[in-house]
């Protein structure tokens, strides 16, 4: 078990592509100058099945 903070992006349909980009952007990005204690971060989807952010975005699960 890991001592850094755990974040969880939950994806759904319909997200916002912004807001889930800026989640990424600071939690899921290395950020070599913060130290290694920074945040692991995991996506959960809330519904099974591609999920779409607009018209031309979507995400599949790969696994779990």
């Amino acid at each position: 078990m890991s001592d850094r903070p755990l974040v969880v992006v939950l994806a759904y349909d319909g997200l916002c592509a912004f807001e889930y980009g800026c989640a990424m952007e600071v939690f899921a990005l290395s950020r070599p100058e913060a130290g290694p204690d920074w945040y692991r971060c995991v996506v959960a989807g809330v519904e099974a099945g591609p999920l779409r952010a607009g018209a031309r975005l979507s995400a599949v699960r790969q696994s779990g």
